[in-house]
């Protein structure tokens, strides 16, 4: 959350009821077909959907609701004093990271990338870090 957020200098471990009073700011699923998935967000918390990371974290920056973020996306501002980590009594797992594409007629790229990923190569341990999975 935002350095100067109204949580952020409240007594750790935050509450639900605590919580509770401010939006969740959650990515959008991109998923067309299969079920989307629900974000982390407390029964009753009201839930700000943005279209991307980079907006997410523009939102936490500007204090206008609360949720998680990949560490290592966020450590230099949590360094820099423009976000602040806190512990909170239901800490969310991590998200899994799911890889779609078309079985038939994808081509050479797509080959190649879904490779990457089955043999969990090293040029895509950082890929893998940013989300927090460095070993799925």
């Amino acid at each position: 959350m935002a350095a100067d957020h109204p949580l952020a200098n409240v007594e750790e471990p935050l509450t639900e009821a605590q919580l509770r009073r401010f939006p969740a700011v959650n990515i959008e699923d991109s998923a067309r077909t299969l079920t989307k998935r629900v974000a982390w967000r407390l029964p009753g918390q009201k839930e700000i959907i943005v279209p991307d990371m980079e907006t997410k974290i523009a939102a936490h920056l500007a204090g206008v609701g609360i949720g998680f973020l990949p560490k290592s996306l966020c450590q230099s501002m949590i360094d820099n004093q423009q976000l602040v980590s806190r512990v909170i009594p239901t800490m969310r797992p991590p998200s899994p990271l799911s890889l779609a594409w078309r079985k038939f007629g994808s081509g050479k790229a797509v080959e190649d990338i879904v490779t990457l990923f089955t043999q969990r190569r090293p040029e895509i341990s950082g890929f893998l870090e940013i989300f927090g999975n460095p070993r799925s």
